[in-house]
């Protein structure tokens, strides 16, 4: 045994372990400090406001993207038409015109980040970090909306009540998140098909769904990483599968968090957060995963080694066997409006909200 082994063994003698395992959640702790310093170190600002001031009432959407210019138009405007007050982008090292496309829009703010892909830090953790950098900067104590580029949120009957209205709803009754539902969203064309489509209005050429293979669970199963929540509707479930389980056989959550107010609640993953009072309904995100020519996304993601690699693997090889693979089976629905998914029971509502909604009609 060298001599660093002899000394290491003979501490162990002498101290408890105990010792040693708080010596060891010491050292991860400096790590995990040093790793976020790190992010936080890398990002730069590129365009927009440096400072955005909202009201309670107002929400800021805050986004970490990658090579997203295909999406970058139909995100903004939705969001916009949405009620939000504000965008906030880091890009995380694009490869496509990402920027130069964020920057045409006024009320929004382009930061950067060329923080390695493949560095050694977990990339689950680089994402947290850059994400809490965001709200510390940008949404400290107010409403945030933290989504990806290839996530359009919805809640039900937004076609009657406005964002601001929501939020007062959820102000009203303390609440300090909305629990929300992936829904993948596609279109009926093969998934091979090349061509960018930047200019193209996303919802409506990808606008199937299949929610055949939907399991849903006890929601607490997300287990820390929903730690001190407090549920204001017991129908509220964790959602997994869905058309990615059907078609690829991958397993993977679909629930999300994007709506909290930044105060009370901790980012601990990259769709949950912790110690928040969940409101008595559930949103949506459309998840439009499967833009332009999926098959060579998921192989560069799978080259990459970036994240969900198992997911990758499965869509890449299915692709590759299924050239012209298309997603829209017999199952799958045509959306007509956000509200469907109530009637479907993708979407949970209270009868608390229910009445709000008819006093919003009344009041309307």
């Amino acid at each position: 045994m060298n001599p660093a082994g002899k000394i290491k063994q003979w501490l162990r003698f002498i101290f408890p372990e105990v010792v040693w395992r708080g010596l060891s959640q010491f050292k991860r702790s400096l790590n995990k400090k040093y790793d976020a310093w790190c992010c936080c170190a890398t990002v730069k600002y590129i365009y927009g406001p440096k400072e955005i001031k909202y009201a309670k009432s107002e929400v800021v959407v805050i986004c970490l993207v990658r090579n997203g210019s295909a999406y970058i138009q139909s995100f903004i405007e939705h969001y916009f038409s949405l009620g939000a007050q504000h965008i906030v982008f880091l890009d995380n090292d694009s490869e496509d015109d990402t920027i130069s496309l964020a920057r045409k829009y006024q009320n929004v703010t382009v930061l950067s980040s060329n923080i390695s892909f493949n560095r050694t830090m977990h990339w689950m953790h680089r994402d947290i970090f850059l994400k809490q950098y965001l709200i510390n900067r940008f949404g400290k104590n107010r409403w945030c909306l933290n989504v990806d580029i290839d996530e359009f949120f919805d809640y039900p009957f937004s076609n009657i009540m406005s964002l601001g209205t929501l939020l007062d709803y959820l102000n009203a009754h303390s609440y300090t998140a909305v629990v929300s539902q992936l829904l993948d969203m596609f279109s009926d064309r093969p998934l091979n098909e090349s061509g960018k489509k930047e200019n193209a209005f996303i919802r409506s050429d990808y606008r199937y769904y299949d929610i055949s293979s939907i399991l849903k669970r006890d929601y607490f199963a997300m287990g820390e990483a929903v730690e001190g929540n407090i549920l204001s509707n017991k129908n509220i479930q964790l959602y997994k599968g869905g058309i990615r389980k059907k078609i690829f056989g991958t397993s993977n959550w679909l629930v999300k968090h994007p709506l909290f107010f930044s105060k009370e609640v901790r980012i601990t993953g990259s769709h949950c957060v912790s110690h928040a009072r969940c409101a008595d309904f559930t949103a949506v995100c459309f998840h439009y995963k499967f833009v332009n020519n999926y098959y060579e996304v998921a192989s560069k993601y799978l080259r990459n080694a970036y994240g969900a690699t198992s997911e990758y693997a499965a869509i890449a090889s299915e692709c590759k066997k299924t050239p012209n693979l298309i997603l829209k089976r017999e199952t799958a629905k045509e959306l007509n409006s956000v509200n469907d998914l109530i009637e479907n029971e993708f979407l949970v509502v209270s009868e608390n909200y229910l009445k709000f909604i008819d006093e919003c009609k009344q009041g309307g």
